[in-house]
């Protein structure tokens, strides 16, 4: 415990603005939606090391290398699509991730697929992103949305993890 506190207090990264952009694309038939997401490097890496309790997660330069599966795996809990219509909410799934490092940028690039029947088709989108706010308390994840050629703008924060877009007036 002492050395996670050790770690916490001396490698937290520092910085005057803790900010993501997240690009995102909703297809026409709703089945897909595309993320962009622009992270400081350094501020995933404290992200993961926090989620998983573990130290020995890899440098910056490697980790979208190397801890794939992790990133994955905090993604699931930490940027979630939500689809609703009259009936019922369901999640979209992860069903791809790749990272590009940049100087000291992560581009993340997430899909989400949905498999649904026309009849299911959503009425609504609910974007949660809370991502790394476990960590920053500051932090504000932007969002572009885009769905039939018309975008939608909006900032998450920690007191305002979700969002919803009425699909119906796009």
């Amino acid at each position: 415990m002492i050395n996670f506190l050790f770690y916490f207090f001396f490698n937290v990264p520092f910085h005057a603005l803790y900010l993501s952009t997240s690009k995102m694309v909703l297809e026409e038939n709703q089945n897909k939606l595309e993320i962009q997401l622009k992270v400081f490097s350094d501020d995933l890496q404290t992200a993961l090391v926090n989620h998983f309790n573990n130290q020995e997660i890899s440098t910056i330069e490697n980790i979208g290398i190397v801890n794939l599966s992790q990133i994955k795996s905090y993604l699931k809990e930490h940027l979630i699509p939500y689809k609703i219509n009259a009936k019922h909410k369901w999640t979209m799934d992860l069903e791809e991730l790749t990272a590009d490092y940049q100087e000291s940028i992560y581009l993340l690039t997430v899909v989400y697929k949905d498999n649904l029947h026309e009849s299911d088709k959503a009425q609504m989108l609910e974007i949660q992103a809370d991502y790394l706010m476990e960590v920053f308390p500051t932090q504000s994840n932007v969002i572009d949305l885009t769905y039939r050629e018309q975008r939608s703008f909006f900032r998450l924060k920690k007191n305002k993890t979700k969002e919803q877009i009425d699909l119906k007036f796009h």
